[in-house]
C-alpha cells in the first residue's frame, strides 16, 4: 500500500476514532448536567480521557507519516511503537481506576443505579465494541500495529464497563464484596493486557529478534534456492514495527556478475513478500565449489 493511501485511510480511522470518543462522552456529560449523577460523571470523564489519547495517537501518526528529510533518512515509521506505548499507558491507567473503584466500593460502598447510568455503560459497550473489531480489522488491512493495540483499548473498556454494571448489580443484591473481588480479577487482565502491549513494542525500539517462524521461512528460502551453496550471519531483528534482515550468502565463484544480480534481487524479493519484512541486506560471497571441503 502507498504511502499516501495509507495516510488517507489512518486518517479516516483516528477520525471515526475522535468522533465516537467525543460522541460517547458528550452521551454521558449531558445527563450529569441534568441529573447530576455521579456515576455517570466518573464514566464521562474515562471517555473524556478516551478522546485526549484519540489525539494523541492521531499526533503520533501525523509524525509517522511525514516525508524523509536529511535528519530522518528512512522516514518517521519508527514512531509507531511510541504510540502503541501512549496506548499501553492508557490501558494501565484504566487498570488503575478499576482497582481504585473496587477498593473503594468495598469500604464505602455507593451503589448509585439510575436509568441514566444503565443507558450510558450500554451505549458505551455497544459502541466500545464494534470499534474494537472496526480497529482490528483496519489494523490488519493496512499492517498498522498501533491501531490493532487500540482495538485492544476499546476491548478493555468494554469489559470494564460490563464490570461496574455487574459490581453494581452485587451491590444492589446486598454483596459488595462481589463488586471488588470481580474489579481487582478484570483489573489483573487489564495490566496483563498493558504489558503485552508495552513489552512487545519495547522490544521493536530497542531491536529485538523475529519471531522464530519467521527466520525459519527465511531459511526454507535459502536452503531451497540451488545456487546458493551455504549462508551465515543470519540476523533477522525489529527495527521499529518492521523486521530488516541481513545474511551472507556463498555462490558458486563461476557465476558472472548478471547472473548473481538476478539471483540477489529474486531473494531479496521473496523474503520480502514474508509479511512484517522492510528490508533485506544481502552480503554475496564467491565460492570454490571445486575445493570445497
Amino acid at each position: 500500500m502507498k504511502i499516501q493511501e495509507k495516510k488517507k485511510k489512518v486518517r479516516r480511522i483516528i477520525a471515526i476514532l475522535i468522533f465516537l470518543n467525543l460522541s460517547l462522552f458528550l452521551v454521558k456529560w449531558v445527563p450529569t448536567l441534568i441529573f447530576h449523577s455521579l456515576s455517570v460523571k466518573a464514566d464521562a470523564f474515562n471517555s473524556l480521557g478516551d478522546l485526549a489519547y484519540s489525539g494523541l495517537i492521531l499526533l503520533g501518526f501525523e509524525i509517522l507519516f511525514k516525508p524523509r528529510d536529511k535528519s530522518h533518512p528512512q522516514g518517521h515509521e519508527r514512531i509507531e511503537p511510541f504510540i502503541s506505548l501512549i496506548i499501553a499507558g492508557a490501558i494501565g491507567f484504566t487498570g488503575i481506576l478499576v482497582v481504585k473503584q473496587a477498593i473503594e466500593n468495598f469500604f464505602t460502598p455507593a451503589f448509585e443505579f439510575t436509568p441514566y447510568f444503565l443507558m450510558a455503560l450500554l451505549i458505551s459497550v455497544i459502541t466500545k465494541f464494534w470499534l474494537s473489531k472496526f480497529m482490528e480489522r483496519k489494523g490488519k488491512e493496512i499492517d498498522s500495529s498501533a491501531l490493532i493495540d487500540s482495538s485492544k483499548d476499546a476491548k478493555v473498556d468494554v469489559v470494564a464497563s460490563l464490570t461496574a454494571l455487574i459490581g453494581v448489580i452485587g451491590g444492589l443484591k446486598g454483596i459488595p464484596l462481589f463488586d471488588t473481588i470481580l474489579g481487582l480479577a478484570v483489573s489483573g487482565w487489564i495490566f496483563k493486557t498493558a504489558y503485552d502491549i508495552g513489552k512487545k513494542n519495547i522490544g521493536f525500539l530497542i531491536g529485538s529478534s523475529a519471531p522464530k517462524e519467521k527466520i525459519k521461512k527465511i531459511k526454507n528460502i535459502l536452503n531451497e534456492r540451488e545456487q546458493v551453496t551455504s549462508y551465515h550471519n543470519l540476523i533477522a531483528h525489529y527495527v521499529g514495527p518492521e523486521i530488516h534482515i541481513s545474511v551472507s550468502i556463498q555462490l558458486p565463484e563461476e557465476l558472472d556478475f548478471k547472473e548473481v544480480h538476478e539471483i540477489e534481487e529474486s531473494l531479496q524479493k521473496e523474503i520480502r513478500e514474508i509479511e512484517g519484512i522492510k528490508e533485506v541486506y544481502l552480503h554475496l560471497e564467491p565460492v570454490n565449489n571445486y575445493n570445497e571441503s
